[in-house]
């Protein structure tokens, strides 16, 4: 009976031995395996956090190419040229420069004319209206950004501005310096291009005497009410670069006022990388203004008529702004600035019948253009340190 017992308590023994070992065992193994995962999720989280910081420009930059040209000031004579029989066609009139459009990432114009889709309210200076086809032609150049906040951007009143918005909505540009709403007003407006995030705001010294209704007063950004550090806060915080447009400045004189000097110096201290100026019609002076950032500003007082139909040879000559913005891990670098000259151009073999066109200032003795050279080194000298092309 004894014995029996013994077999029976060796069995019992056996049995938890091996149930305690073979539970044992296996809890190694569950740790090992469990071990393992962690070590797997723990290198899947640091390839994942390697690589998000890579694609903000920790390893490798980006860039991404940035356009601008001046003012387009649709006259009377300009949309008389561009008419056919279903509309308007200005497309004809950029196609010397738009291949030097396309080939930025960004493209930004000064829009100084009211738009309408009524062809019948087309008018000329002092008030004008252009057709909206400018928009569209605009866009398929090359265009995707346009300011309208200038000295015209009442000249049809309320309701021609908010049309004028309403057209660059439906040709899907980004429009700055004028808002629908309040709530617009603090929209900031950003595009982004190769990881790249661009802000845009922009400024008019006013509307020629013309004043919105009180309730309105979001609708137009002046430059003597603008909070501008407040404004370029916020777009620092959502962007990589903040370009600011200004409408200011004295019409055809070719050197900025100390005022102006003044202002663009505060707006790069507040943060601006780019400053673009607009109104006299004429080229005025470009140049860097050193920060405490990784870039110098860069600044362009005027970049001139783009399109418009104005005496002198002057207000016939603007140009194209380029430069490479490289995001590297330090911030953004501004590179390989150039300004390529242009020409407005009429009554040549090369457009018989449609007249204006926007040619290189470079090709334009080809136009019949005869003091072309003379006036590339004028332009050159102008805007040094920035090279012409």
């Amino acid at each position: 009976m004894k014995k029996y017992i013994y077999d029976i308590l060796n069995i019992m023994n056996a049995k938890i031995f091996l149930t305690v070992f073979g539970g044992l065992t296996l809890i190694s193994i569950g740790w090992f395996y469990i071990d393992a995962f962690n070590s797997l999720r723990s290198f899947a989280d640091t390839t994942s956090s390697y690589s998000h910081t890579g694609s903000q420009g920790d390893i490798i930059s980006k860039t991404a190419q940035f356009a601008a040209v001046g003012d387009v000031l649709v006259h009377d004579t300009i949309y008389q040229d561009a008419q056919t029989e279903t509309g308007y066609r200005f497309a004809p009139m950029f196609a010397p420069v738009k291949s030097e459009i396309q080939k930025a990432d960004i493209a930004i114009a000064n829009q100084e004319t009211p738009v309408t889709n009524d062809y019948s309210q087309l008018a000329g200076y002092p008030r004008f209206n252009a057709p909206r086809d400018i928009l569209r032609d605009l866009k398929t150049t090359g265009f995707s950004v346009i300011n309208l906040a200038n000295n015209h951007a009442l000249d049809q009143g309320v309701a021609g501005l908010q049309e004028t918005i309403k057209h660059t909505q439906n040709f899907n540009l980004t429009y700055l310096g004028t808002h629908t709403s309040k709530k617009d007003r603090n929209r900031v407006r950003t595009v982004s291009k190769n990881t790249i995030t661009f802000a845009f705001r922009g400024y008019t010294y006013g509307t020629n005497g013309l004043s919105l209704p009180e309730d309105k007063s979001y609708m137009i950004n002046e430059i003597e009410n603008a909070d501008f550090k407040s404004d370029i806060s916020q777009a620092r915080e959502k962007a990589d670069v903040v370009v600011i447009s200004l409408h200011f400045g004295n019409q055809y004189q070719t050197r900025p006022t100390q005022s102006q000097k003044e202002l663009v110096k505060t707006l790069a201290d507040y943060g601006a990388d780019i400053i673009l100026g607009h109104h006299p019609h004429v080229i005025q002076p470009m140049e860097r203004i050193e920060t405490d950032r990784s870039n110098d500003t860069l600044v362009a007082y005027s970049l001139g008529n783009f399109l418009a139909d104005q005496r002198g040879t002057e207000r016939n000559i603007g140009g194209i702004l380029t430069l490479d913005i490289q995001k590297t891990p330090q911030g953004i670098e501004l590179q390989n600035p150039a300004f390529t000259p242009t020409r407005i151009v009429r009554k040549t073999s090369k457009a018989p019948q449609k007249q204006f066109r926007i040619v290189p200032l470079r090709d334009a003795s080809e136009y019949g253009v005869t003091d072309a050279d003379t006036w590339m080194t004028t332009i050159s000298e102008r805007v040094a340190p920035i090279p012409t092309r």
